[in-house]
C-alpha cells in the first residue's frame, strides 16, 4: 500500500513542483538514465567473456565439467581472442536501457520524497524511504521493459526448438507487441507481470535501500576514485548477493509456474495467476522442503551478483567529483 501510494504521489509531481523544478527533474532523470546506461554497458562488457564460457558450458554437454580457463583458452585458440566477446552488443541492449531506468526512477522517486518532505513530514525513516524508492523503481521500470522480456523469451524458446515458428512469426519487438494485444489484449501482453513484479520489488528494494543506506556512511571522508569505486564495488557485490539470495525463492517458484504453462494458450490466467503461483510455492515445500527454493542459486548469482555490484560502484563513480580531473588528466 505504501509503494501505490507513493508511485501515485511521484504521477503527480508536476502539480505539486514548481516549474523551475520541473525542469530540473527531467534534467536529472536524463542524466541518470544516461549514467545508468553507461554503467551497464561496462559491466556488461568486462563480464562478457565469463557469460560466454558459462554458455558454452551449458549448451555443450561435453564441457559442461571441463574448467572454465581451458574452454576459454580454446575458444581463444580456435576462434580468436574477440568471439568471448560474441553477441555483447545484443545483451547490452536488453540489459542496459532496464538497468538505466532503474537508476533514473530510483534517483527520480528520491529527489521526489525529498521535495514531498520539505512541504509535509514524513513518517518512514531513511532506509525505509530507500527500499521504497529501490522497490517502486524496479516495478516502473518492469512496467515499460516487460514486453521486450516477453519478447526475449519468446526468441529463446525459439533458439531451444520448442517454439520454432515463432522466429517466423515475429519479425520484430514492436512485431510482437502488435500481434500479442490483437491476440488477447494487453492482458495477454503482461502476462505474468504480477509475480516479476514482486520478484523485482524485492530485489530492487534490498538492492537499492541497502547500498544507498550504507554507501553514505562509508564515504563520508573525501576518498579518491580509485579508493571509492574499490568500496563502493565491494559495498555494491555485497548488497547484490544478499539480495539476489533474498529474492531467489521468487525466481524457482516463477520459472516453475513458467515452465509448467503452455506460452502458446491465449488463456491469459494460464496458470499464471498469483493463486498459481502460490500453490506451486506450496508443492515445492510440501514434497521437496524449503531447500528446493534456492537450488541452483549459487552459480546462478554468483556472476549476477558481481555485475550488480560493478553497475553501482561504476554508477557511483560517475557521479565522484574527481572524475573529470581523472580523465582531464589522463587523457589531455
Amino acid at each position: 500500500m505504501c509503494i501505490a501510494r507513493f508511485s501515485l504521489l511521484c504521477m503527480k509531481q508536476k502539480s505539486v513542483m514548481d516549474v523551475g523544478y520541473s525542469h530540473h527533474v527531467k534534467a536529472a532523470f536524463v542524466f541518470d538514465a544516461a549514467n545508468g546506461i553507461c554503467a551497464a554497458f561496462i559491466m556488461k562488457t568486462l563480464v562478457a567473456p565469463v557469460e560466454r564460457v558459462r554458455h558454452l558450458q551449458r549448451s555443450i554437454p561435453e564441457i559442461s565439467k571441463v574448467s572454465a580457463f581451458r574452454v576459454a583458452a580454446s575458444v581463444v585458440q580456435e576462434l580468436g581472442v574477440s568471439s568471448l566477446w560474441k553477441s555483447t552488443g545484443s545483451y547490452s541492449l536488453r540489459y542496459s536501457p532496464l538497468q538505466g531506468l532503474n537508476f533514473a526512477f530510483k534517483d527520480l522517486f528520491r529527489r521526489t520524497w525529498a521535495h514531498h518532505r520539505n512541504e509535509h513530514r514524513s513518517s518512514l525513516p531513511p532506509w525505509d524511504r530507500n527500499v521504497v524508492c529501490g522497490a517502486t523503481a524496479g516495478m516502473t521500470s518492469l512496467l515499460f521493459m516487460y514486453p521486450s522480456e516477453r519478447y526475449y523469451r519468446a526468441l529463446a524458446r525459439a533458439a531451444k526448438g520448442t517454439a520454432n515458428h515463432a522466429v517466423s512469426e515475429y519479425s520484430s519487438l514492436l512485431d510482437f507487441c502488435r500481434r500479442t494485444v490483437h491476440k488477447g489484449g494487453f492482458r495477454l501482453l503482461y502476462r505474468g507481470f504480477c509475480m516479476a513484479a514482486v520478484n523485482v520489488a524485492v530485489y530492487r528494494g534490498l538492492y537499492f535501500g541497502a547500498y544507498d543506506s550504507i554507501a553514505p556512511l562509508m564515504h563520508r571522508e573525501p576518498q579518491t576514485l580509485s579508493s571509492f569505486l574499490i568500496g563502493s564495488f565491494l559495498l555494491g557485490w555485497t548488497v547484490a548477493s544478499t539480495a539476489g539470495l533474498v529474492s531467489y525463492p521468487f525466481i524457482t517458484v516463477r520459472h516453475r509456474t513458467v515452465g509448467a504453462s503452455n506460452p502458446q494458450n491465449s488463456n491469459v490466467n494460464n496458470r499464471l495467476s498469483i493463486m498459481a503461483h502460490v500453490r506451486c510455492a506450496s508443492d515445492i515445500l510440501r514434497t521437496e522442503g524449503p531447500k528446493a527454493l534456492f537450488r541452483g542459486g549459487r552459480s546462478a548469482l554468483t556472476l549476477r551478483s558481481i555485475t550488480g555490484g560493478g553497475v553501482l560502484a561504476i554508477y557511483d563513480s560517475l557521479h565522484h567529483p574527481y572524475l573529470f580531473d581523472f580523465l582531464f588528466r589522463s587523457f589531455v
